[in-house]
């Protein structure tokens, strides 16, 4: 089946992105083609730069693409892509994947040494009998939404503002590791999860959030830190699900971190660690109840 293709790194997903899907999946229908994400790994940003962060790790990406309608995914290596000319990108793509149609954003660059812009894809594209499509970025306020800014907003802190621009909660995914067992000790049992050490976590301390496990959403809580109490040294996302207690050892977790609680604290003890995941689980419990889930997660 021949298909219709969306480039580009797709970081966070975000509603920039989601509104090139939209139209894509539009054109798609209308003329009866396979919608075809197309993205790299390693992302441009990680391969230029190794110490920088990103939103999402390709399985988050693929998850909420997926999320978002996208059927089918295809992942390109980063830098073979880059060391193509632009024409060759274009003709490479053409040949292997059955493209007729192509749509990404007035910001899209490709090629070595980005020497392809948006419009030169429209030009190449003509030339083998191809249609690619531009649309423009999509703003918030005064400028683009762009996974920069988002990345820019979320290491200020600004949770709620990053998942506003984000369209969805920001999502750490990950397999459930072994952990100190601490929580368990004290009657909250944690889901400690390991994200890559690229991913970008929000600032360390407390948050609301909602887990997916296996097709189910629940309340939980989400810390992210050092655990100061018992001195760990590694900064781990570790989840409370609420009213849960099955063993998820291995399995694996999408957590939303919905709205900020408080920081992260070093106790006196057990007891009066207990007594703060009490109190943060009652205030978890008031803030997602009055927080409508988004569309995806219904």
């Amino acid at each position: 089946m021949e298909s219709l293709v969306i480039i580009g790194s797709f970081d966070g997903v975000h509603l920039g992105h989601q509104h090139l899907i939209i139209e894509a999946k539009d054109m798609a229908l209308r003329c009866g083609l396979l919608l075809t994400a197309i993205t790299f790994e390693p992302q441009p940003s990680l391969f230029f730069n190794r110490t920088s962060q990103v939103l999402s790790s390709l399985e988050e990406r693929l998850l909420l693409l997926k999320k978002y309608g996208v059927p089918r995914v295809e992942v390109l290596d980063f830098e073979s892509v880059y060391n193509s000319t632009p024409e060759e990108f274009v003709r490479d793509i053409h040949a292997e994947m059955q493209v007729c149609k192509i749509v990404v954003g007035e910001n899209f660059t490709f090629g070595k040494g980005k020497g392809g812009s948006a419009h030169d894809l429209v030009k190449y594209a003509s030339e083998i009998g191809m249609e690619a499509r531009v649309v423009p970025l999509l703003s918030n306020s005064s400028e683009p939404i762009s996974s920069s800014k988002i990345r820019m907003v979320l290491n200020e802190g600004k949770l709620e503002e990053a998942n506003k621009m984000l369209g969805h909660p920001y999502l750490i995914y990950g397999s459930v590791v072994t952990g100190n067992k601490i929580g368990s000790q004290i009657g909250y049992k944690t889901a400690n999860i390991r994200p890559p050490s690229y991913k970008l976590l929000p600032p360390l301390g407390v948050y609301a959030s909602w887990v997916n496990y296996r097709g189910i959403f629940h309340q939980s809580v989400l810390n992210i830190g050092i655990s100061p109490t018992f001195d760990r040294n590694t900064i781990i996302p570790e989840v409370h699900i609420l009213d849960y207690s099955h063993d998820l050892m291995g399995d694996f977790l999408e957590v939303y971190p919905i709205k900020y609680i408080r920081e992260e604290k070093k106790f006196s003890g057990p007891e009066e660690l207990r007594e703060a995941i009490f109190q943060d689980t009652e205030k978890a419990r008031n803030i997602l109840i009055n927080e409508s889930m988004p569309d995806f997660m219904i």
